[in-house]
């Protein structure tokens, strides 16, 4: 009699913490069906010969899955190879921007020459003056 009632006080005390595993599950914020399944599964988890089963199901459930996961690093190694093309591309247009600047300044400085050798000889040649850009070149003239 006295295994029996070891065997009860067992079979109560496993209940309770049942119970008390299914009532820190339910404070969980996750969705009914989850919340089922992973009910489902922790009853399964009572059953002996069911244990490894439902262990390795459990795992599987609440896990990433594989295929997500090589997906996700495939997407990143797109990822890199684009910003790898857009750093050549970019690369390549702050040269040409550097190149403009330079020949913008050599361009500058030969205008610069030329307009001074004009007025040393007495000659002021007709600024081109953009339209809206009159009081501009009157300021610059005064």
């Amino acid at each position: 009699m006295a295994d029996n009632a070891d065997i009860l006080k067992r079979l109560a005390a496993a209940q309770d913490g049942f119970k008390k595993l299914q009532s820190t599950i339910s404070r969980f914020a996750l969705p009914a069906e989850q919340r089922t399944a992973l009910n489902d599964q922790i009853r399964r988890l009572m059953i002996p010969r069911e244990q490894m089963e439902a262990m390795r199901d459990l795992a599987e459930s609440f896990g990433p899955p594989i295929t997500q996961i090589q997906n996700l690093r495939s997407d990143i190694s797109e990822q890199r190879d684009q910003l790898a093309r857009m750093e050549g591309q970019l690369e390549r247009m702050e040269a040409s921007a550097d190149r403009l600047s330079v020949a913008a300044e050599s361009l500058n400085d030969v205008y610069t020459a030329w307009w001074g050798l004009a007025e040393s000889m007495g000659w002021v040649p007709a600024r081109d003056v953009a339209p809206g850009d009159e009081e501009l070149a009157d300021e610059q003239e005064s």
